[in-house]
């Protein structure tokens, strides 16, 4: 009688045995599977396969996708455990967790044409063309009677030798009773293809860099160079934020004075030689009357320009429009649709404009297809009824 008694204890021993087995298995493939998903590799892979979407990696922070870091981040040499910092001064790149308190896990698909035109890393391997100084080349850059020396870095001011704006902007002599027109390109040195096109327009030209591109500081020297009249673009809050992000140095109606301030400097400390900064046409930042005035005021007081892309609305007008000695709005944008026909029909109410007004200022996004129609109407435009001249030109015209 004792045998039967042993083989039924063995077998609910044995039951039970297996089942912890396959218990501890589950839970093992289950935390694997979690640790792979919250380490962002998905995500990482979905982003580099489309290339069309901003993908935040929610364990570092990072992104991968279209947009590019203004600097190379090296590899970590932490490992899974640890996290890498970086200075309180110099914000992660493209961490866009840090300008709001958004979802880290959240997919941003970005509007921004800056966008379209990364640099392949074929365009980054190779070298920027030499572009040296020539009797066309504009004021050299920087001149320390214009510069403020600060821990973080150089910053234009006015001083004995007048104003950046000035100094660093295209000498213009306008011809008595005849209409002006400027146009500005937008978003360059991301795009070593899209630049190198816009550093051949004529010089009267005006080109506006990107701060968050690698190379924008030789591009900008570059086109200073040739002759080009060149500003920086400031990257400040636009429409549909949070979802549509400009970036770790973009201006917010939501941050403080001090944090706008900082990052204001931060991005006229990326180049220098600029003559102005440009705000994006969908930008929404002067809607914020604190942030408004930080512009102003600091525009003013350091002679340097500024450039709305396109008009803003209520006061914000008002204020751009009583600062017009150092603040301009354009009237056109080009080549918003960046198609021949419908810039080719932006150009003429470019000309229509400087007709009625006196002057007019257009403003391209930098697309390729609107820089060459550019190209064109430029070569075609009639001189004996329009003056192409550099955006400065237009500071203090109404």
């Amino acid at each position: 009688m004792a045998e039967p008694e042993q083989a039924s204890t063995a077998k609910p021993f044995t039951f039970w045995l297996l089942s912890g087995l396959c218990a501890a298995l589950a839970l093992a493939s289950l935390g694997c599977l979690f640790i792979f998903y919250s380490s962002g590799d998905s995500e990482k892979l979905r982003a580099i396969s489309t290339g069309q979407h901003l993908l935040i990696d929610p364990k570092t922070g990072t992104i991968d996708g279209n947009m590019r870091a203004s600097e190379p981040v090296p590899e970590p040499e932490a490992t899974a455990e640890e996290t890498v910092t970086t200075p309180d001064d110099e914000p992660p790149a493209f961490d866009i967790g840090t300008a709001q308190d958004a979802d880290p896990t959240q997919e941003i698909q970005s509007d921004n044409p800056i966008d379209d035109f990364v640099a392949s890393d074929d365009e980054v391997a190779n070298a920027i063309p030499a572009y040296p100084r020539t009797n066309a080349s504009l004021n050299a850059a920087p001149n320390p009677e214009l510069t403020e020396t600060t821990q973080s870095g150089s910053l234009p001011k006015a001083g004995a030798a007048g104003t950046p704006m000035r100094y660093y902007g295209r000498p213009f002599t306008p011809t008595l009773n005849k209409p002006v027109i400027a146009i500005v390109i937008t978003h360059l040195g991301a795009s070593k293809t899209a630049t190198e096109q816009a550093l051949k327009l004529p010089l009267d030209v005006t080109l506006a860099f990107n701060p968050y591109a690698e190379y924008t500081p030789l591009w900008l020297e570059g086109a200073r160079n040739l002759g080009h009249e060149s500003w920086l673009m400031l990257p400040v809050e636009p429409e549909g934020f949070p979802a549509n992000d400009p970036g770790p140095l973009s201006l917010l109606q939501a941050a403080s004075e001090a944090q706008n301030k900082q990052r204001l400097h931060q991005v006229m400390q990326k180049a220098a030689g600029f003559a102005g900064l440009v705000l994006p046409p969908d930008q929404t930042l002067t809607d914020n009357k604190a942030a408004r005035d930080l512009l102003l005021e600091e525009a003013k007081e350091r002679g340097i320009a500024l450039l709305l892309s396109e008009k803003p609305l209520g006061l914000a007008a008002n204020a751009f429009a009583e600062a017009g000695d150092h603040a301009l709005t354009a009237q056109v944008m080009l080549d918003a649709v960046p198609t021949s026909d419908a810039i080719t029909k932006q150009l003429a109410l470019l000309e229509a404009t400087a007709r009625e007004k006196g002057f007019a200022l257009g403003v391209s996004l930098g697309y390729p297809a609107g820089i060459t129609a550019i190209d064109a109407w430029v070569k075609k435009l009639d001189a004996a009824q329009f003056q192409l001249a550099p955006a400065t030109a237009l500071m203090g015209r109404k």
